[in-house]
Order: C-alpha cells, then sequence, then structure tokens
C-alpha cells in the first residue's frame, strides 16, 4: 500500500490541515519557491509564474504561501459564498511541467484558496498533495496565478509578489509552512524562498490580441469584440485608440488609418507624440 503524503499546514488558523510528515525533513539551499518578475499596465489582468526548482526529490504535494502589494494590485478569482466567511479561490492556470495525470491525487487537488488575513497580512496559500503522479527533479513554472493592476496605479511603480512563510518569525520559527514532498511521503523538502514584483508600465493602445505588437490581428481581435461579443482587450481601454472613452467601430477605423494609411498612433489623435487617453 502507498504512503499518503504528508505535508504541514497547521499552527494558524488556515483553509487547509495535512498530517504533520514523520519523514526526512530538509531545509534545503538548492531548491527554490520563486515568483518570476513581470510587467503590465494599470486595469490589466495579468498571470504571475510561480517557478519552482526541485533539485531534492520529486514534488508530489507542495504548499506556497503568497501575497501581493493590495495598493497596486488585487487578486482575481471567484468567490465560494458557501463558506462561512465566503473563499476566495485565486484564478489559475496549471503549465506544461505540472499538466501531469492523477498529479496531487487522490487526496488533495491542486487549489489556491485567497483572501486569507494572518493579522492585517493578506495571503493566498497553494496546496496540493497525493501519491499518483509526481513532477520530476529539475526546474520551471509549474503554475500561473492571475492579478489585476489597480486602474490608479502609476507609471513605473513596482509591486512586490510575495512567497512567504506565515511562520518564519517567532515564535513559531518553522519552516515547515512552505514545503514540497516526494511521491512517497519519504522526503519533505522546505525550499529558499524568492519573491519577484510587477514593474507598471504604459499601456500599448492598439494592442487588442495582448500579443506586444500593434498590427493586422489587433484590428480582427477588435471587430470580433465589437460585433461578436469575443475576448476584450485586456485592459478594454487600449481598444479606445481614439480616445474618446468609447470602444466602437470608430476605433476599428482609426486602427485601420494607422496600420495602412498614415494616421495617427493609437492613443495620440493629436500626434504629438504624448498619449491623449
Amino acid at each position: 500500500m502507498k504512503t499518503r503524503i504528508n505535508l504541514v499546514v497547521a499552527i494558524l488558523l488556515l483553509p487547509v490541515a495535512l498530517p504533520l510528515a514523520v519523514s526526512a525533513q530538509t531545509t534545503s539551499p538548492i531548491d527554490t519557491f520563486m515568483v518570476l518578475d513581470t510587467v503590465a499596465c494599470p486595469g490589466k489582468i495579468v498571470p504571475i509564474q510561480f517557478f519552482v526548482v526541485n533539485d531534492s526529490s520529486d514534488l508530489a504535494g507542495i504548499v506556497a504561501y503568497f501575497t501581493i502589494d493590495d495598493s497596486l494590485l488585487t487578486w482575481v478569482g471567484e468567490w465560494d459564498y458557501y463558506h462561512d466567511p465566503p473563499q476566495l479561490y485565486v484564478k489559475y492556470d496549471t503549465l506544461p511541467r505540472a499538466q501531469l495525470p492523477g498529479l496531487f491525487e487522490p487526496f488533495s487537488p491542486l487549489s489556491m484558496p485567497g483572501g486569507l488575513f494572518l493579522g492585517s497580512t493578506q495571503y493566498s496559500v497553494l496546496v496540493g498533495a497525493g501519491y499518483d503522479n509526481a513532477i520530476s527533479i529539475g526546474r520551471g513554472a509549474i503554475i500561473q496565478f492571475y492579478v489585476k493592476v489597480r486602474e490608479d496605479a502609476l507609471i513605473g511603480a513596482e509591486a512586490v509578489i510575495s512567497v512567504f512563510n506565515p511562520a518564519d518569525e517567532p515564535p513559531y520559527d518553522d519552516p515547515r509552512m512552505c514545503q514540497y514532498a516526494n511521491q512517497t511521503g519519504e522526503i519533505n523538502v522546505f525550499p529558499t524562498l524568492v519573491s519577484g514584483s510587477l514593474t507598471v508600465v504604459a499601456p500599448l493602445y492598439g494592442d487588442c490580441d495582448d500579443n506586444g505588437v500593434v498590427e493586422v490581428a489587433d484590428i480582427m481581435s477588435l471587430v470580433e469584440y465589437i460585433f461578436q461579443g469575443s475576448t476584450q482587450p485586456n485592459p478594454l481601454s487600449i481598444g479606445d485608440v481614439n480616445c474618446d472613452g468609447l470602444v466602437n467601430i470608430a476605433d476599428v477605423v482609426y486602427l485601420i488609418n494607422y496600420i495602412f494609411g498614415s494616421g495617427p498612433s493609437p492613443g495620440d489623435p493629436n500626434g504629438d507624440g504624448v498619449p491623449d487617453c
């Protein structure tokens, strides 16, 4: 019979509680939980990648805690009002490295409850445990979770996104609050934690398909949004290329004139080189 993965999420009142490991435990300088840096404009919903170096062991269970600078960012997710108090589940995607059948099964499918508080600190926790499969020894991003840049965020501002241990200070001093475990549950590793940042940048008006370039495909993307209700520009304001406060057919005509003619740049209808939106 296989051994259940054992991870510690005790000590504090947390949304999950997995039993204390009785197996080998290692505080490792070669293993890392890391938030990767990124950039985004005000109002944009952006994925934040969580990068894991698991050089000591395969990975079949994980607990990691995250905080964001809530003066510049908000969590993106769905509220579960069946909980009392209601529980936010942060939106995340599993990346190819962790897209393995049976991973984190059968015990605790991967989830990311958010909107939790430790004193005045709001945080989210990524948790999953099982033994049906495991991520091989190696390194790479395993998930990306989503945040939204506040509309009033100033260009050039930097928001810290931390992976942290809520029990790394007295009286607890317990490294087990952030860890991963192997498939048999015999090894628990407490990695080095490395935070990342999001730098707020100016919006690229007209980049309606969010690929970082203003081109013909953006015209098609804007047409499909306006007439078919397909995916809206992210944020919607970058589709307002003529800066009239609306996203409509006039913006499509403006973008056509810019790409195929000699029209002014998106977001700069008076052509003075300074964004007007």
